[in-house]
C-alpha cells in the first residue's frame, strides 16, 4: 500500500504542509510519467485533487509537489525500524477518473538528473523493503547486494540515522575481505559502529565529515585482499582516498 501526499511547502515558514494523502496499492510509469491505480476512495481522490488545484499558482511564497510514499518496519538484532520509501514529484498532474499521471519534478533538488532513474531506485527500494521485513537482520546482509541495493540499503541508514543511539564501539576491526567497492566501505564501518543499519555516511564527503569528529580506532586486517579487489576503475573514489581520510581523522593500523 502506498501513500500519495498532496505537498505545500512554505518559504518564509521553512515548513512543509500536507494539504492531504490519498491510499493506493498500483504504480507504474508510462509516457515518461508516473501513474497510479487502485485507489481506495476515487469520490475521496477527487476532492483531495480539487483542493490541491485550489492552491496552484495562488501566491510566490510556497512550492506545491505531490510526494508518494510507503512505509516498513524492519527488524534487527538491535531493536524494530520504521523505514519510509519516498519518491518526490511535481505538482503537473492529470486524473481520468481512474488513474492519476503526475509528471516528474524536473526543478527539485530533490530529484536526480534522470527521472527514470530515480524511479527505478524508488521500485528497487520498495522491492528490497519487502523482502527484508519477513527477516531478523544480521550482519553484512548487503554484502552479496548489487551496487544498486547497497546504495538503498546505505538510504535505509541515512532515513533512521538520528535513530541510531550512542556508537556500538570506537574500536573496531575491519576485514578488507568485505571491502571491494566504496559503498562496502560506508555499510561496513557504519554497521561495526553503530549496529546492522548503522549510519557513517553515504559517499565520501559525508564519510570523512563524520569521521572528523567520531575518535574511531581503526584495525584494517586483510588490507591486501582490498588493494588487489577494490573496484574502483569506473568510480570516482579509489582505495587510496580512503586510507588517507581514516589516516586524517582516526587512529588507523593496517594489517596486510
Amino acid at each position: 500500500m502506498f501513500e500519495l501526499n498532496l505537498c505545500k511547502y512554505i518559504y518564509e515558514e521553512e515548513k512543509d504542509e500536507i494539504i492531504d494523502g490519498i491510499y493506493f496499492d498500483k504504480i507504474w510509469v508510462d509516457n515518461n510519467k508516473v501513474v497510479v491505480g487502485n485507489f481506495n476512495d476515487l469520490q475521496r481522490v477527487e476532492n483531495s485533487l480539487e483542493l490541491f488545484n485550489s492552491y496552484l499558482g495562488k501566491d510566490d511564497h510556497s512550492y506545491c509537489s505531490i510526494l508518494i510514499k510507503s512505509q516498513h518496519k524492519l527488524t534487527t538484532e538491535l531493536k524494530e525500524n520504521n523505514i519510509e520509501n519516498h519518491l518526490f514529484l511535481s505538482k503537473n498532474f492529470t486524473f481520468n477518473g481512474e488513474e492519476l499521471s503526475i509528471e516528474f519534478d524536473t526543478d527539485s533538488d530533490l530529484i536526480g538528473k534522470n527521472n527514470l532513474e530515480d524511479f527505478e531506485k524508488f521500485k528497487k527500494k520498495e522491492e528490497l523493503l519487502i523482502r527484508l521485513s519477513n527477516e531478523n537482520i544480521g550482519k553484512k546482509r548487503w554484502l552479496n547486494f548489487t551496487k544498486l541495493e547497497k546504495r538503498c540499503w546505505l538510504d535505509f541508514a541515512y532515513f533512521r540515522m538520528n535513530e541510531r543511539g550512542e556508537p556500538l564501539s570506537l574500536n573496531i576491526t575491519i576485514d578488507g575481505k568485505y571491502l571491494l567497492c566504496e559503498e562496502d566501505v560506508y555499510c561496513y564501518f557504519g554497521e561495526e559502529v553503530y549496529g546492522v543499519l548503522g549510519y557513517l555516511g553515504y559517499n565520501f564527503n559525508a564519510f570523512a565529515d563524520v569521521l572528523c569528529d567520531s575518535n574511531l580506532k581503526v584495525k584494517w586486517i586483510n588490507f591486501q585482499y582490498s588493494k588487489d579487489n577494490f573496484k574502483s576503475k569506473e568510480d570516482f573514489y579509489h582505495l587510496d582516498d580512503f586510507v588517507e581520510v581514516l589516516k586524517k581523522y582516526s587512529s588507523l593500523e593496517i594489517s596486510y
